[in-house]
């Protein structure tokens, strides 16, 4: 199988040299090209044609959440991860707004990142667990959840929902609920269908009724 092409926006030197070495030792993947100004990023990425691209937020020439929504306008099938120190809300919710499909904490990199990235090209929207909680505090309201829409899952669904919510890999959902990856990923599709949605991290904003 073909290796997955990836591009690094990260604009501090150090962090581009450790973080450039976490993915260029990953199966699976080709780093073909480290950027460090985000308006360099937008007008070079898309000739490029990367599969993945590892974003941070704070960048010279614009931000990485402005990078990302321009780039993902006229690019739609690139899959943004997020590679962030930032944990505030705004940072966090702006960036899944303008169409990262993950937002993973750079502190959680060399321990998190193999997975983020397998469960990104299945499908998935890899958050760091303080990321997860966050977007579930924010978007929790009593009369958030849809009784009709939940209606529609079944039992098993519900909790591989509840459990993504809460920040766990695919993996971890496997463990918790005593079932394969594959099943997580039966599941989780037939989530996305029901409540028609395209990853994970739309599937917990419309389960907690919130406007991505």
């Amino acid at each position: 199988m073909k290796n997955k092409t990836v591009i690094l926006v990260e604009d501090d030197p150090d962090l581009q040299e450790s973080i450039g070495q976490i993915i260029r030792h990953l199966p699976g993947l080709d780093l073909i090209k480290i950027i460090g100004d985000g308006l360099e990023a937008v007008k070079i990425i898309p000739d490029l044609h990367p599969d993945l691209i590892f974003m941070d937020i704070n960048l010279p020439g614009c931000s990485g959440i402005e990078c990302c929504s321009t780039l993902l306008a006229e690019n739609p099938e690139i899959l943004i991860l997020m590679l962030t120190s930032f944990e505030d809300d705004d940072s966090v919710f702006n960036s899944l707004k303008a169409g990262a499909t993950g937002y993973l904490i750079k502190k959680d990199l060399t321990l998190k990142l193999q997975e983020a990235v397998e469960d990104l090209l299945s499908g998935g929207s890899p958050m760091s667990p303080s990321i997860a909680r966050r977007v579930v505090n924010s978007f929790r309201k009593p009369e958030a959840v849809s009784n009709q829409q939940l209606e529609t899952l079944t039992i098993q669904e519900e909790k591989v929902l509840h459990l993504l919510s809460k920040g766990y890999q695919y993996r971890e959902i496997a463990n918790e609920l005593f079932i394969s990856i594959f099943t997580v990923k039966t599941h989780l599709r037939n989530i996305y269908r029901k409540l028609q949605v395209r990853s994970g991290t739309e599937a917990i904003l419309k389960l907690f009724n919130k406007p991505s």
